[in-house]
């Protein structure tokens, strides 16, 4: 049975739902209610995740507002987002590209919002632990690249121990007060492995509580991959609101990016030069971005 018809649900059905205790039903009750509710791809959530699911859909039945969600992921250009620990907008320019609109922008360090605000001509707020939640704009799409030194190999790797580190925290208190459709968050490649894989496993736990899918592993990407040339490897967690359906499988990433190159490495390296050998990771760079390698 198609949700348009599902979603004409009488009054009393509502009161019904909104009132009853979800968490004293049995798995297979909670199974009617997605069906009831035209939630699909549910049978292998465990109570949690469908109690998750049903509370989700129950409030933007209670919005009226699903029909219009699904109206935005078949029209992107009207998808907005916001911008946590902006910087100077590395993901407002990535996102503005694909014809998002930024409502709302976050950073602690006042010259970069200055900047921020000179790029985008939108003033950033500051210390997002101060932000009033409520207050933040209507959005569909969360970014942010938390602080990544609590896990950075460069740092003490103190992790959720380090103030910085719980601010992975905060962006989940603004998840479940605006239960946007997408988060994409960034970290150091130090996540994948930090305290043993521990730090990750409390991360995507998070993510699957407030009734989102995430990839199981962390996902490792290379800007050396992406025609910029430096190696710079980070952790991008790529997150959907479970009742959108489930993530697709990653695509093959083209590892060998020289056919796009119009020039070289050694187009502007003096060889004879002693002051201009390449060490350490720019050794990495040069065996990719290299014609002749």
């Amino acid at each position: 049975m198609s949700f348009n018809k599902k979603i004409e649900l009488d009054n009393v059905s509502n009161c019904i739902i909104e009132e009853m205790d979800l968490t004293k039903l049995s798995k297979a009750k909670l199974l009617e209610k997605c069906e009831e509710l035209g939630i699909t791809k549910c049978k292998s959530k465990n109570k949690a995740e469908l109690i998750n699911l049903i509370n989700i859909k129950k409030e933007l039945i209670n919005k009226d507002d699903f029909d219009k969600k699904v109206n935005d992921v078949n029209h992107l250009d009207s998808l907005k987002f916001i911008d946590l620990f902006c910087g100077i907008g590395g993901f407002h320019q990535a996102l503005n590209k694909l014809g998002f609109k930024c409502v709302f922008a976050s950073d602690i360090d006042e010259n970069c919002r200055k900047t921020y605000k000179n790029n985008y001509n939108l003033q950033p707020e500051g210390d997002i632990t101060k932000i009033d939640i409520d207050k933040i704009p209507n959005f569909d799409i969360l970014c942010g690249g938390f602080p990544c030194q609590p896990f950075s190999k460069a740092g003490f790797q103190k992790g959720f121990n380090d103030t910085r580190g719980n601010l992975f925290f905060d962006i989940c208190k603004i998840v479940k007060i605006h239960n946007p459709m997408y988060l994409i968050l960034e970290n150091v490649r130090n996540l994948a492995s930090h305290d043993n894989g521990n730090t990750w496993k409390v991360i995507r736990k998070s993510i699957k509580e407030m009734g989102y899918y995430t990839y199981d592993e962390p996902v490792l990407l290379n800007v050396l991959h992406f025609n910029i040339p430096q190696n710079r490897e980070r952790v991008v967690i790529m997150c959907k609101r479970m009742d959108l359906g489930e993530l697709p499988e990653l695509p093959e990433i083209d590892k060998n990016p020289k056919k796009n190159l119009t020039r070289f490495i050694k187009d502007v390296i003096d060889e004879n030069s002693n002051d201009l050998k390449l060490t350490g990771k720019m050794k990495d760079v040069n065996l990719i971005w290299d014609v002749n390698s």
